[in-house]
């Protein structure tokens, strides 16, 4: 009887090592979560550039660069002048310089 209660006691505590050893095994099997870094991302931004409008029904004081006559100029073609005086935006800043050319077309 002392040997199968032996026997017995050596089975169960075979039994609770390999129960012990087979958790163990089953821990390395997972893979670990891995938590996502977050990434900052630096935005580099251009100072916008201010746009200016020439407001409609201005005056553009200009000169001719070639004669147009009703004669001549047939529908389509094109014409050139030079501005004689700036034209500035309505907080002062000059929008077309003096100098500047202006191209038309005859309609």
């Amino acid at each position: 009887m002392k040997k199968i209660f032996a026997f017995t006691n050596l089975a169960a505590f075979l039994a609770i090592l390999l129960a012990v050893g087979a958790t163990d095994a089953e821990a390395q099997r997972r893979r670990p979560v891995l938590k996502k870094r977050t990434v900052v991302r630096k935005v580099v931004t251009r100072p916008a550039t201010p746009m200016y409008t020439v407001a409609a029904g201005q005056v553009i004081r200009a000169k001719m660069n070639q004669s147009l006559s009703s004669k001549t100029a047939v529908e389509g073609s094109s014409f050139t002048a030079r501005v004689t005086e700036p034209i500035y935006s309505s907080n002062g800043v000059i929008v077309i310089p003096e100098g500047s050319t202006l191209t038309g077309r005859v309609d």
